[in-house]
């Protein structure tokens, strides 16, 4: 394998190599269907059926209930009209990159996988290192860093944020005015990941966003759903610029 830029082309050189071996480099599940998989593959076709009957609102709810109380997040705001539907977590990305203010600072835990980077600063944002040590030693950054961007379980290393520290860091948060921004892309995966968050950073009086993505947990070859949900203190124009990104998936997703 050739020297690479960064981790995407590292997984792109590993996808594209035949004689690669086992790919431990690609986020999605690319593994057999087990029996119970099959079986809801089987009603593909009722779902699409169900999708064009019924309303995407009440599809878009049962579906955000149902996946976020699965992973534990009881406390998530399902049916408030602050969780946004998005076709991929690397949109809702997006979404919080483009609404939050021009050259803002960013502490981004670090390390972490580099489209998180890269989404940031192409909108201009400056970045600042979060280290994995100084997160454990619960060193949050000054008031000078209005947002603090951590990955849940982390990609790559997997660490899981322990609730006490994310409590500590919500508690810092709100005490400094600061943002907490969470990729909990990989929840799922990880059952030491599946505390309450929303709860914690609720409690906390926190200015928090969380993305949350579907696809990380079995193969659905691309149908996935990426969620954005934002606290009722947020200022950031969320709501307003996930029109403009055609955010929607489609309802058989949904379903």
């Amino acid at each position: 394998m050739s020297e690479l830029a960064n981790l995407t082309m590292m997984e792109v050189d590993a996808l594209t190599d035949r004689d690669g071996g086992l790919n431990l480099t690609d986020g999605h599940a690319r593994l057999l269907l087990t029996e119970e998989q099959r079986a809801i593959v089987a009603r593909i076709p009722e779902m699409f059926a169900e999708a064009s009957r019924r309303p995407f609102p009440e599809l878009e709810r049962e579906a955000h209930e149902t996946f976020l109380r699965a992973v534990g997040q009881h406390s998530a705001p399902v049916g408030t009209g602050r969780i946004l539907s998005c076709y991929s977590s690397t949109l809702a990305t997006d979404i919080v990159a483009r609404a939050l203010p021009a050259d803002a600072t960013v502490a981004v835990l670090h390390p972490t996988f580099d489209n998180i980077a890269d989404l940031l600063v192409t909108r201009g944002l400056a970045l600042v290192p979060l280290p994995e040590p100084a997160l454990l030693d619960r060193d949050w950054p000054g008031p000078a860093v209005p947002y603090i961007f951590v990955t849940h379980p982390n990609n790559p290393t997997g660490l899981v944020i322990p609730e006490d520290h994310l409590r500590s860091l919500a508690e810092h948060a709100a005490r400094h005015g600061q943002t907490v921004i969470m990729d909990a892309s990989f929840r799922g995966q990880v059952r030491d990941a599946q505390y309450d968050s929303y709860a914690v950073l609720e409690e906390a009086g926190a200015d928090w966003i969380l993305i949350e993505d579907t696809g990380k947990l079995w193969p659905t070859h691309e149908l996935k759903i990426g969620m954005l949900a934002y606290s009722e203190r947020t200022k950031l124009p969320i709501q307003e610029l996930s029109p403009s990104r055609c955010s929607r998936p489609p309802p058989s997703c949904s379903s």
